[in-house]
C-alpha cells in the first residue's frame, strides 16, 4: 500500500497537507504575504513486506529570487 504526503516548504514556513491542493493553497498564500523560495515535495512511501521505501520528488519550485 502506498501513502503520499506533501512537504511545503519556504523560507519561513514548513508544513505537511494531505493532498496536493491544500500545499498549494499554503503556498499560494505564502506567496501573497511575501515569502519566496517556495517547494513542494511529494512523499511516498510503500510498505514492502519487512521495509518501507520512502521517495521524496521536487514537484514545485518557485523560482522566485
Amino acid at each position: 500500500m502506498i501513502h503520499t504526503c506533501y512537504h511545503a516548504i519556504a523560507d519561513h514556513h514548513n508544513q505537511f497537507a494531505d493532498t496536493y491542493e491544500e500545499a498549494r493553497k499554503l503556498t499560494d498564500e505564502w506567496m501573497e504575504d511575501g515569502d519566496s523560495h517556495i517547494q513542494i515535495y511529494k512523499i511516498s512511501a510503500d510498505e514492502i513486506s519487512d521495509y518501507i521505501d520512502l521517495d521524496e520528488e521536487l514537484i514545485f519550485l518557485d523560482n522566485n529570487e
